[in-house]
């Protein structure tokens, strides 16, 4: 996970120089260790041109003598990617889309790849209305011929260099690859977005880290509500941040980068807006939304580990961005996001780096880091919190936040997931999320802010310090929060202000190991929520009558014994009766 993104406006000129000698540094010391930095440089180009020049239906319907659609691919490598990349198609369906033939980093404005593309291999590519058939006329590709040329372009599209392993993509498609993680429904037309990060390779072993640029459709007049995840379980992590300037953006290349190469993470050019160790929905509190501003640009950060040893892993990730229109008439405050570190003073005053007191001797004892945070300026902001979860890696045994001024334990890290019970050891994989029903303010100044503190236990024999590897470890909280208070809505004319239950979510549908259910309650009340199975027969009731207050409320469900099939789910409260289909992948 990356160090640190997002400080305070004021603080920024302060952790700018900071953390672009940290990133610096360590780039400098894991450049050449990472096994795709390793690869002998053959040319991923040099595969494609193997592969159209081998072609003979590329031979005849795209060689120098009768071009197709003024397309020859019959040439060298050069030759090919002088035709290809950057292009214009002829195809006026296509360019009227802005199509490219192949558009470096963004595959599905590629029309080369739209045009090789079968929905028996992937079905996010289609070919629309009036862009005619697909090709080769004479039958596809081999899936695996298909994913080299949407790996090189989701790489970036280099002219030179080895970024796509064929034998990989043999093996995957050979029949040892794990299964694709299924592509999930999209938001509804006009209520918002859905983008894609993948499919991303891995042999087996293999740990990886990703940054990966993302255009998305959105404007001033629209504010985000609710963004909604799904990946594999083998993440790590995944982070998804926007670059508030277009400018910023410009200043990192197009295509999945990695962490380790010279200006793959980014600096403090970007703000983030979630973090997921876990896939799991984000509603934001009614009354609250991020707003981004016109064609804003994302920065998506997958961490993934293939724990197989005899298989290779297809990661994938989707995110459903919901948005509305921006309306002058409904107050809304704007929700900020943070991930706040270990020694945070340290990195404003220039003194070291992130992390630097993170050091873990191997000899199995217990011990403990902590650091506070507040902000030296002028006018310290207060903040309302609402969203708290933690980070470690495997050595992690403890995670708890405090308010600094009084004491009092705001976020314990022996509780689950969705934070409804103490179940007395800390899951680092699945570190809890706070809730906070009722938004806590928290002033941040010299007489308030927050105080961390962490435990590890380091068995290993070797001592343990900051590092983005699931080998080293590190030390963080991520925070979403408002500065302002939430406005009171019980005057808007909405479904919930007339007594009625907002809408039963379920996430990831369909799922696999774990279920999560999220309601908005305008009152407090009780709530009664029960998963039923095709026979009527009660599966679950992971709430029996618990009283919930106001707000947005979750509890997420250990489905992993569960048969395959088609579940009902039933939300009673005051407020009105709700049902939703669960179905339970095998």
């Amino acid at each position: 996970m990356p160090v640190l993104h997002t400080p305070p406006p004021a603080l920024m000129p302060i952790v700018r120089p900071v953390l672009r000698c940290f990133l610096a540094a360590l780039a400098l010391v894991l450049l050449g260790l990472h096994p795709r930095v390793m690869q002998a440089q053959s040319s991923t180009l040099g595969d494609i041109q193997l592969l159209f020049n081998g072609s003979c239906t590329f031979s005849s319907c795209h060689d120098a003598s009768s071009p197709a659609a003024n397309l020859d691919l019959s040439g060298s490598a050069s030759d090919i990617y002088n035709a290809l990349v950057g292009q214009n198609p002829v195809n006026p369906s296509a360019l009227g889309k802005g199509y490219r033939l192949v558009d470096p980093g963004q595959p599905e404005n590629s029309f080369l790849l739209r045009k090789l593309a079968r929905s028996a291999w992937d079905d996010y590519y289609p070919l629309e209305a009036g862009e005619g058939n697909p090709m080769p006329s004479s039958g596809a590709l081999a899936h695996e011929d298909i994913e080299l040329v949407r790996q090189w372009i989701q790489f970036g599209a280099p002219a030179s260099g080895q970024v796509v392993d064929p034998d990989i993509l043999s093996d995957y498609y050979g029949g040892l690859g794990k299964s694709k993680l299924a592509r999930p429904a999209a938001p509804p037309a006009g209520q918002g977005t859905q983008v894609r990060l993948g499919t991303i390779f891995l042999g087996p072993g293999e740990d990886v880290e990703y940054f990966y640029k993302k255009p998305v459709a959105c404007d001033d007049s629209t504010e985000v509500t609710r963004t909604q995840v799904f990946f594999n379980d083998e993440s790590h992590h995944f982070i998804l941040y926007r670059y508030p300037e277009q400018a910023a953006a410009d200043n990192y290349r197009w295509g999945l980068r990695e962490i380790y190469e010279p200006g793959g993470a980014p600096d403090n050019d970007v703000q983030i807006v979630a973090a997921w160790q876990d896939p799991y929905d984000i509603p934001l509190p009614e009354g609250s939304a991020y707003f981004w501003a016109e064609d804003e640009v994302l920065d998506m950060n997958f961490h993934i580990f293939n724990d197989e040893m005899d298989s290779v892993l297809a990661a994938d990730v989707y995110v459903n961005i919901y948005t509305r229109p921006r309306d002058a008439t409904q107050p809304t405050v704007e929700m900020f996001s943070q991930i706040l570190p270990i020694d945070i003073f340290a990195a404003l005053s220039g003194t070291g780096w992130v992390g630097q007191s993170l050091v873990i001797p191997g000899d199995g004892a217990e011990y403990t880091f902590e650091d506070n945070i507040w902000f030296p300026v002028a006018e310290p902001p207060t903040w309302h919190l609402w969203y708290l979860s933690s980070h470690t890696h495997s050595r992690g045994v403890d995670y708890d936040i405090y308010l600094r001024n009084t004491g009092e334990q705001i976020f314990e890290g022996f509780y689950n997931t969705d934070y409804s019970f103490n179940q007395g050891f800390y899951d680092w994989e699945h570190p809890p999320v706070r809730i906070f029903d009722e938004l806590l303010p928290v002033y941040m100044g010299l007489s308030g802010g927050l105080r961390h503190e962490a435990k590890y236990i380091n068995t290993t024999g070797s001592t343990i310090t900051w590092g983005d590897r699931t080998t080293d470890e590190m030390m963080l909280f991520f925070i979403q929060y408002t500065e302002q208070p939430l406005p009171d809505l019980t005057s808007v004319d909405d479904p919930s202000a007339s007594g009625e239950a907002l809408a039963l979510q379920l996430s990831p549908n369909p799922a696999r190991h774990s279920a999560s259910f999220q309601w908005n309650l305008r009152h407090a009340g009780e709530v009664f929520l029960t998963v039923y199975d095709a026979m009527g027969r009660v599966m679950a009731t992971p709430s029996a009558g618990a009283v919930y207050g106001p707000g947005p409320h979750r509890l997420q469900l250990d489905i992993s014994t569960w048969p395959a099939g088609m579940y009902t789910v039933v939300l009673e409260s005051p407020e009105g009766r709700r049902m939703g289909q669960l179905l339970c992948m095998p």
